[in-house]
């Protein structure tokens, strides 16, 4: 079920990067995602809600995690 909530971050956070890219860099160049991309990680966050068990949830923030990944390796590209 972990892999299954990973997938389901890395789904979330690659629509982000789809509908909102402006909005994401712009985001990463401040250093505030949780900020900028609030709603969508509310969104995000919903939906592993809906489809992954408490315990696993509970492990650490799927997202975030995801969110924060994408960003050091977008910066790493610049």
């Amino acid at each position: 079920e972990r892999e299954r909530a990973e997938r389901l971050a890395r789904i979330a956070v690659s629509e982000m990067l789809l509908y909102q890219p402006e909005k994401f860099e712009k985001a990463v160049r401040a250093g505030n995602l949780e900020q900028v991309l609030e709603r969508e990680i509310k969104e995000a966050r919903a939906l592993l809600r809906q489809r992954i068990g408490e315990e696993v949830r509970a492990e650490t923030d799927f997202v975030m995690d995801e969110l924060s990944r994408v960003a050091a390796e977008r910066g790493a590209e610049k």
